[in-house]
């Protein structure tokens, strides 16, 4: 797909439309879309945003890998606790979704780190168990494309600590994994490909992995694939001793 964007772009002159203006805690916030040709009745590709203020001062634009953002739900919220309302903007690629914040700071806006695991790739914030305080939402990129496999992304919870990180706790979440788990085993028993098998198995392992079951993820990814022992090594070995590289 990003191919084949790339492609038309060359052949046709990007233009950006004006889709929406507002103002948030005296920022301006501008939402482009993106169209190919150069007419505002070109082909629409998709929408990117601009955080602007006075200078037309750029925060958010999007890449070959995420060609497009979009403003959050939760915009205008404190994210991070520093008692200024933040911009929150979900950046989207081929396949999949994640992420990013701005604090919207009296001095200028400043992006949002966040204390998580290194091979944690935030997809959203919300409350996902019901007790009205939101987590963050974080996919595994150790399973994403494992092995070539289309695995569906992982996603995880994780809450916030008192000194300020984001780590997992899975006793909370039982209900939210275990609805992931009911659902990969649907997929599981109506798949006839042995390869998006596989891939399903890996991500039904991942998900108990994280919920703590890390002999029952090995013996069922083992189960679910048809006993292949040779990609339960791989994906032990990914999961125990991944390093961010």
């Amino acid at each position: 797909m990003l191919a084949l964007l790339a492609g038309l772009l060359v052949a046709q002159k990007p233009i950006l439309v004006l889709a929406d203006s507002v103002e948030i805690v005296g920022y301006q916030v501008k939402v482009y879309s993106l169209a190919l040709g150069e007419t505002e009745e070109a082909d629409v590709m998709g929408t990117r945003l601009f955080l602007l203020r006075d200078a037309d001062t750029l925060v958010a634009l999007g890449d070959d890998e995420w060609p497009f953002l979009f403003l959050d739900k939760d915009t205008g919220e404190d994210i991070d606790g520093d008692g200024n309302p933040d911009l929150v903007v979900v950046m989207a690629g081929e396949d999949r979704m994640k992420l990013v914040a701005y604090s919207l700071a009296p001095v200028g806006p400043r992006e949002i780190v966040f204390s998580i695991p290194g091979w944690a790739e935030i997809v959203s914030y919300e409350d996902v168990n019901g007790d009205g305080v939101p987590e963050l939402l974080v996919a595994d990129t150790r399973v994403a494309g494992f092995e070539d496999l289309e695995v569906p992304q992982v996603t995880v919870a994780l809450r916030k600590t008192r000194g300020g990180y984001w780590e997992e706790y899975p006793e909370a979440y039982t209900e939210y994994y275990t609805s992931r788990l009911e659902g990969l085993l649907t997929r599981i028993r109506m798949e006839a490909n042995p390869f998006k098998k596989r891939a399903y198995a890996t991500a039904y392992a991942a998900y108990l992995f994280h919920m703590g079951k890390t002999q029952e993820a090995w013996d069922e990814f083992l189960r679910l694939s048809e006993g292949d022992e040779t990609l339960l090594m791989k994906l032990k070995e990914r999961m125990l001793f991944w390093e961010e590289k």
